[in-house]
């Protein structure tokens, strides 16, 4: 009997184990699939992607220049991301990216930043496109630039260094640089005169005559373009209304 029962009992513990290890292969064999099955997923999205990306991403240059003196960012890796800061950066400073671009469902224009030799940047940052309330791009190719762009500099009080610097095309009007002043200062546009020079100095040697004496051939006029312009020099801001009210800093 009890030889018996020892040897039901080691077919019972030989079946058990068997039946341990059959579930242990089953659930091996089901982990294995589920990995190879989500390998093979993560390689069809990743296809998928490459494929969007030669799509709708584009290739651009590796530096741009800021035009306006602010940037439009969208700190992710996505970018369609729908999350957008906006960082005053100084007019003519270089912005690294790797010379991939992406343009949205809305027409903006995405450079993609390099943080190796941006790195205090990250993400996507915006070359041109609507709706950011800009009268040209935020980033220009130097290359442009060089041949087609120059930098315009503004001064209100004579003596004091420019308050207002930017980019501009030159084949832009007089009229868009006064509105791209006025949309950075709370500037009214209808008060706004650029001359290339200030009225000559006072007979009675106090000071300048009033801006009225400004010799005509230096008053621009919002019809000119920037090349027929031919601004060689810091311009002056001739205000009409009160500056001091007006006037909210650049933003």
């Amino acid at each position: 009997m009890a030889a018996a029962k020892a040897a039901k009992d080691e077919e019972e513990r030989a079946a058990t184990a068997a039946k341990v290890a059959a579930t242990a292969k089953a659930e091996a064999e089901e982990k294995e699939a589920k990995e190879a099955a989500a390998a093979k997923a993560a390689e069809e999205h990743q296809a998928i992607k490459t494929a969007a990306r030669a799509s709708v991403y584009g290739q651009g240059p590796t530096c741009y220049l800021v035009s306006v003196g602010i940037c439009f960012i969208k700190p992710s890796e996505d970018p369609a991301s729908t999350k957008i800061l906006k960082a005053k950066r100084p007019v003519g400073s270089k912005i690294y990216t790797t010379g991939v671009t992406w343009k949205g469902a809305q027409g903006g224009l995405w450079a993609e930043v390099d943080v190796a030799r941006s790195p205090g940047d990250m993400g996507w940052m915006l070359v041109s496109g609507p709706g950011f309330g800009l009268k040209g791009p935020a980033l220009i190719d130097p290359a442009v630039a060089d041949r087609a762009w120059t930098t315009i500099q503004i001064k209100y009080h004579p003596k004091d260094p420019p308050f207002f610097t930017c980019f501009m095309p030159k084949n832009a009007k007089i009229g868009d640089l006064i509105d791209i002043l006025c949309s950075r200062t709370g500037l009214n546009h209808t008060e706004t005169i650029l001359t290339k020079g200030l009225p000559a100095q006072n007979p009675n040697g106090q000071g300048l005559l009033p801006v009225d004496y400004t010799d005509p051939k230096d008053v621009l006029f919002r019809e000119q373009t920037v090349q027929e312009a031919n601004i060689r020099d810091c311009l002056q801001l001739v205000y009409t209304g009160h500056f001091d009210e007006d006037y909210t800093g650049l933003n």
